[in-house]
């Protein structure tokens, strides 16, 4: 939410720098796992101008808002953040932890 909330300040002109230091930020390496592999954002701020920030502000134009409204420029993002993520290597499997169910029975 601090992305957005710094970005209505800004007019969204920051949007593209605020959200790739974001994820470059909170999304590390050591601590990112997908599906059993560690994977690493890789996204750069012009991309993110070109490819998500630029189509979505054409679109709230052209749609008053609505394209933000019903999460069409979310999932635009979304799916952008899952195309620039990168796996590294599988995840060490010797470590397994064990989840254990606290539910009474």
């Amino acid at each position: 939410f601090l992305v957005a909330f710094l970005s209505i300040f800004t007019v969204g002109l920051l949007e593209p720098w605020l959200f790739v230091r974001f994820m470059k930020k909170v999304h590390h390496p050591q601590y990112m796992h997908l599906g059993g592999y560690n994977v690493k954002f890789v996204g750069t701020a012009s991309d993110y101008t070109m490819h998500v920030w630029f189509f979505n502000a054409m679109m709230n134009l052209l749609t008053f808002c609505m394209w933000s409204f019903l999460g069409f420029a979310r999932h635009k993002s979304l799916k952008w953040v899952d195309s620039k993520v990168e796996i590294l290597r599988h995840k060490d499997t010797t470590h397994l932890s064990i989840q254990v169910d606290h539910h009474q029975v």
